[in-house]
């Protein structure tokens, strides 16, 4: 089971990185390179943040991409939701047909009680606290 996906990781990735001097603008290349991540897909994460408003774009000479939101207010939550949709666990592991213990199932009720837990702790781990973590993207 995948928490969190290449994309969602790398939007964490390229956040922080930008997070470290808020006020400057970058680009899809600087990033790329910086990053080591591929460009189309730096661009591709960095018009989904755009179209969510934590980042804003601009064009021409000397143009961007620059933080609009403060990294203690992006929780990883959100980034998720942006990029995967929320997280569920109540799904059955077992079988991939409709059960019929759906409704008394006490792994779907103990799944859904970590879940809760987990998307809790995503809500309150937000991009300052990352950069504060020790060993958490160091070469950023």
């Amino acid at each position: 089971m995948m928490l969190i996906t290449k994309q969602t990781d790398y939007a964490i990735r390229i956040l922080s990185s930008m997070a470290r001097d808020k006020n400057s603008v970058y680009t899809t290349t600087e990033l790329a390179e910086k990053l080591k991540i591929s460009k189309p897909f730096v661009r591709a994460i960095m018009q989904k943040l755009n179209k969510e408003k934590i980042i804003l774009s601009a064009k021409g000479k000397g143009g961007g991409f620059r933080m609009v939101i403060e990294p203690e207010k992006i929780s990883v939550a959100t980034l998720i939701n942006i990029f995967q949709g929320p997280i569920k666990f109540d799904d059955c592991l077992i079988r991939k047909s409709l059960c019929p213990e759906v409704k008394t199932c006490s792994l779907k009720k103990k799944l859904k009680e970590i879940g809760s837990y987990i998307n809790e702790e995503f809500k309150a781990l937000t991009l300052d606290k990352l950069l504060k973590k020790p060993g958490f993207i160091k070469k950023l």
